[in-house]
């Protein structure tokens, strides 16, 4: 089978090992790198105009770069290609939902929202079969506000307005699950060498279910968790036989 071309948002540090993995896989051929800085350091394929990027085809476009490219070339995107993306707290906004949900209906293709750095979220849509299911996540992260204690409690819908960039998990298993109106969030900064830790549960009819990961606090030592996601999708994807 031909190798599938894909096109990247993002030269970062969840794009590069994406990038180094895409350059050496039979299934998959790297494209173009839509970049800030047409200089980005070890990027070859990097380009900074997006007239370039969308010229060059694409069987699928990675969206790495956060929630402000989502929201500035979703639509775009999607008008070539089938898009995935990890920066699920851009779709909070319901006017950009909505936006991307009519680009990808009128040119035939999907946003798929990448789970990232936490698992479960087949168990939490399993649960959302229950009209009543109500989901719960937290964050615990050293740095996220400063100083120890807890940065914010209630309802996800409000959170996104105040911390965007901490919620990505939380509103990618709310669309996966109940909907953002029937979620809530905690955040919390566990002081200087406290565990990043995050976690999601959901009750139902069916039970309770949760998921919890710990990331390793030295970004020296492992590839970022929502990388490893994205490669292990692209794995999946031309799997024959795959789990989940």
């Amino acid at each position: 089978m031909e190798a599938r071309r894909i096109g990247v948002i993002g030269a970062g540090r969840i794009a590069r090992p994406v990038l180094a993995y895409l350059r050496t896989s039979a299934q998959w051929r790297l494209g173009r790198c839509l970049v800030r800085e047409a200089r980005a350091a070890g990027v070859p394929e990097a380009t900074a105009d997006p007239e370039r990027f969308f010229a060059d085809p694409a069987d699928l476009i990675i969206e790495a770069a956060g929630p402000e490219a989502l929201r500035l070339y979703g639509a775009r995107a999607l008008a070539l290609a089938d898009v995935w993306t990890v920066s699920a707290s851009a779709l909070a906004a319901a006017e950009l939902f909505a936006s991307l949900e009519t680009a990808g209906r009128t040119h035939g293709h999907r946003l798929r929202l990448l789970p990232g750095a936490l698992g479960g979220l087949d168990g939490v849509a399993a649960a959302a079969i229950d009209p009543e299911a109500r989901l719960h996540v937290t964050a615990s992260r050293p740095g996220m506000a400063g100083a120890a204690g807890e940065v914010f409690a209630g309802r996800l819908d409000d959170a996104v307005l105040r911390h965007a960039n901490e919620i990505n998990i939380a509103v990618a298993a709310a669309l996966a699950g109940p909907g953002v109106g029937n979620a809530t969030v905690r955040l919390d900064d566990p002081g200087p060498g406290g565990a990043h830790v995050l976690g999601l549960s959901v009750d139902s009819r069916f039970g309770r279910f949760s998921a919890r990961a710990e990331i390793e606090p030295d970004p020296a030592k492992h590839m970022h968790p929502v990388a490893a996601c994205i490669i292990a999708a692209l794995e999946r994807e031309t799997a024959t036989i795959w789990a989940g």
